[in-house]
């Protein structure tokens, strides 16, 4: 049996935001990067992230517990 990712969220689409995600991903992090402007938020800008998401972090995480995340 092989062991899930652990799931590394990063809410805000900065400069330093992609450093950590390439730091993550490099640590072995399931990365995800979640921002509310789509303009910032983009796969282009997060090249070491798993998931980019463009919208509000509470859209994110509202709903979800934090077993959800590693679906």
């Amino acid at each position: 049996m092989k062991a899930l990712r652990p799931r590394m969220l990063i809410f805000g689409a900065v400069g330093f935001a992609a450093a950590l995600s390439q730091a993550g991903a490099f640590l072995g992090y399931r990365v995800t990067v979640c921002d509310a402007r789509p303009v910032f938020a983009t796969a282009a800008r997060f090249p070491y992230a798993d998931e980019v998401v463009a919208g509000w972090p509470s859209s994110r995480t509202a709903a979800s517990t934090p077993a959800a995340w590693n679906d």
